[in-house]
C-alpha cells in the first residue's frame, strides 16, 4: 500500500470462478491505493465503496460550508485579476449608490500588494471560485459518481496557490504545504522515548495510556496531524503539555485536546479546573480551541463521541 494526498482508490477484484476482473474507482480525502489482486466478497466491497464515497462527500461539504461562511461576511466589491508580464494586477470594482434616484455607478481602483484590504478580497475571490467547484463536485457525486473528477478542485487550488502565494487563505492551500510548514515549525516526532511511554500508536509513536493510544489512532484514522505532549508556555510563565496538539487542515488553526480521567479524585478535578482557567488566560479557550474528552467508571471513553467532536471542530474549521 502507498498513501498520497489526493488520488484514486482502486480495488481490482479477482473472481476465482470466471477469471474476470472488475476495476472500480472512487475518490476520497485520505487515499489508499491497493495494488494487490484480492478476492473480496460483495459485502466488503460495498462497505469499502460507501465509506470512501462518504469521505469525499464530507470533504466537499466542508469546502462548501467554509466558502459560504466567508461570503456571508465578505465586503462589497469584486476583485478582478489581470495578468501582466511583471505579475498580477489587482483591480477592485465597487458599485456606488449614494443617490437612490441615480443609477448605480461602478468605481474601479487598483490595489497594491501592500493594501491592507487586498487579503480580504483575495479570500472572497478564492471562496467564489472554490464554491462553484465544490457545488459541481457534490452534484456529480450525488447524480453521476462516475463523472466525478477529483483533479478539478485539486488543479484549481494549485492555480490559486501559484497566483496568490502567501495571500492565499490557509484553507485553500494544498494539504502538503500546510502540513510541511507546520512540521518544519513544530516537528511532529518525539525526540526521545520516555520510559513511561509504553503504548505504541498506529503512527508508530508512543503514549502513556491505552486511552491516549486509542485517541492517537483515531486522529491518525481521520488523517489529522498531531503532536503528543508538546510543551507550551502559558501567559503566567508556566509550562504545560496538552495531551494532543492538532493541526486543522481547513484553516490552519491549532487545537488542543486533553483526555480527562480520574474524575473521582478531588485533587485531579481541582487541578483540571485550574488548568482550564490558565489555558483561557493564554487564549486556549474551552469550546473554541480547547477540546476535552472525559471518562469515568460509569461513563467510559467513547470513540464515536470523540470522532463527532473532531468533525464538528477541527475538521470543519470552527
Amino acid at each position: 500500500m502507498c498513501f498520497c494526498n489526493r488520488s484514486v482508490f482502486c480495488i481490482r477484484a479477482h473472481s476465482v470462478l470466471n477469471q474476470c476482473y472488475i476495476l472500480v474507482s472512487l475518490t476520497f480525502r485520505t487515499f489508499i491505493l491497493v495494488r494487490e489482486e484480492a478476492i473480496i466478497n460483495k459485502g466488503l466491497f460495498i462497505s469499502t465503496f460507501t465509506e470512501n464515497y462518504n469521505k469525499e462527500l464530507e470533504y466537499l461539504t466542508q469546502f462548501l460550508n467554509y466558502c459560504n461562511h466567508i461570503l456571508d461576511s465578505a465586503p462589497e466589491g469584486r476583485l478582478q485579476i489581470h495578468r501582466r508580464k511583471s505579475g498580477l494586477m489587482y483591480v477592485l470594482s465597487k458599485k456606488d449608490a449614494a443617490d437612490a434616484a441615480e443609477a448605480c455607478k461602478t468605481h474601479h481602483r487598483y490595489m497594491s500588494i501592500r493594501d491592507p484590504e487586498l487579503r480580504t478580497y483575495v479570500e472572497k475571490y478564492c471562496a467564489e471560485k472554490v464554491l462553484k467547484y465544490a457545488e459541481k463536485g457534490l452534484r456529480q457525486l450525488n447524480c453521476d459518481p462516475k463523472g466525478y473528477d477529483p483533479s478539478d478542485i485539486t488543479c484549481l487550488l494549485e492555480r490559486l496557490d501559484n497566483d496568490f502565494g502567501d495571500l492565499l487563505p490557509v484553507a485553500f492551500r494544498g494539504n502538503a504545504r500546510i502540513i510541511g510548514e507546520w512540521e518544519m515549525k513544530e516537528g511532529v516526532r518525539q525526540p526521545f522515548r520516555d520510559k513511561d511511554l509504553i503504548f505504541q500508536t498506529a503512527r508508530g509513536d508512543y503514549v502513556r495510556t491505552k486511552i491516549e493510544m486509542i485517541t492517537a489512532d483515531i486522529l491518525y484514522e481521520l488523517n489529522l496531524h498531531y503532536i503528543y505532549e508538546k510543551r507550551i508556555r502559558l501567559k503566567n510563565g508556566k509550562w504545560k503539555r496538552p495531551d494532543f496538539t492538532i493541526l486543522s487542515h481547513v484553516n490552519g488553526n491549532i487545537y488542543y485536546l486533553e483526555i480527562c480521567g480520574m474524575l473521582s479524585n478531588p485533587d485531579y478535578c481541582d487541578n483540571l479546573a485550574m488548568k482550564i482557567q490558565e489555558y483561557s488566560e493564554t487564549g486556549i479557550i474551552l469550546g473554541k480551541n480547547l477540546l476535552l474528552m472525559f471518562e469515568s467508571e460509569n461513563a467510559p471513553f467513547n470513540a464515536n463521541t470523540l470522532k463527532r467532536m473532531l468533525r464538528s471542530t477541527v475538521m470543519s474549521g470552527t
